[in-house]
């Protein structure tokens, strides 16, 4: 494994020197063909620039304060304006691409049945359910709180008063979810 690490790390070496030798070999015959002095001219610009740095500037203190101040408050202000950026576009992706719900496992068959009692024309009561799936009343009306306060499913009257369940919008694209298809 060593000797892996060690061949990388003269590999490196060897495209960096010869990265450089072409470099320099391209900027020779430039400088040869068009007359240009690219080297010099980039050097002295790169001296100019630290001699410039290097100079002694008379700052008072307030001024160096203020100054120090003021670039603290603007990064944290950036850095603020950048947490609410992140937040808002996670909001906008959440609301582009809906996560799935997770129900229990009960809750999920609960809101299947409830899908094919209606895919077949028919309107489930809580003892329609309690016979069709073979479970508890207790687990199955707990099933349902979960999944009515997940705003999955509706309560309705018929004419003749009967209570049936309905699906919402959201129950709908719960229930033809291909994820959700698979899970039952």
């Amino acid at each position: 494994m060593k000797t892996q690490g060690h061949s990388l790390t003269l590999k490196g070496i060897g495209w960096s020197v010869l990265v450089f030798f072409l470099g320099w070999l391209t900027t020779k015959l430039l400088d040869s063909y068009f007359d240009l002095t690219i080297l010099s001219s980039v050097w002295s610009g790169v001296l100019t620039v630290l001699g410039f740095l290097k100079e002694d500037i008379p700052t008072p203190f307030w001024q160096l304060c203020a100054l120090t101040f003021l670039a603290i408050l603007l990064f944290v202000l950036n850095v603020r304006h950048s947490r609410q950026l992140v937040k808002a576009l996670l909001e906008i992706q959440e609301l582009k691409n809906p996560s799935i719900l997770k129900l229990s496992d009960n809750a999920h068959r609960v809101v299947m049945t409830i899908a094919g009692f209606i895919e077949n024309h028919q309107y489930p009561s809580n003892g329609d359910i309690v016979r069709h799936l073979s479970i508890s009343k207790l687990a199955i009306e707990s099933a349902l709180d979960e999944i009515y306060s997940m705003d999955l499913i509706t309560q309705s009257r018929d004419a003749a008063g009967y209570y049936f369940w309905d699906l919402t919008a959201d129950g709908r694209s719960y229930v033809l979810h291909p994820e959700n298809l698979k899970r039952t």
